[in-house]
């Protein structure tokens, strides 16, 4: 089991980041997941994705990889912590495949120092 206190998705980067091993059958459980979470999500092997909130982005990424999910709530997009736009990541995301939006992502949130290390 992988736990982080990090917030957004800081705590799959980690995961992808310093995981050595990404085993199938990876199970994601999180308040919140957009698009640019389900794409890790994706790129980490998860089979199942359950979250309080989902973006509608993420629902049509999980069907597209045939990703089982359940979501509580569907919400057109995520909202940034400002609550006045579109979450970064969200954005960033569109139109990406796992792999691109990982290096995406990983590149931005070391620029910002969100997460330190290193990648395995």
């Amino acid at each position: 089991m992988f736990r982080s206190a990090q917030r957004g998705i800081a705590p799959l980067i980690e995961y992808l980041a310093q995981s050595t091993e990404r085993g199938t059958g990876v199970r994601v459980y999180d308040r919140v997941i957009g698009n640019a979470a389900a794409l890790l999500a994706i790129k980490a092997h998860a089979v199942h994705v359950m979250a309080v909130t989902g973006s509608r982005y993420a629902v049509d990424t999980f069907q597209r990889y045939g990703i089982h999910y359940e979501f509580r709530h569907i919400v057109s997009s995520i909202i940034n912590r400002s609550k006045d736009g579109m979450c970064p990541y969200e954005s960033l995301s569109l139109g990406m495949t796992p792999n691109e939006f990982y290096e995406a992502a990983y590149a931005k949130i070391i620029t910002d120092g969100i997460v330190t290390g290193h990648r395995q």
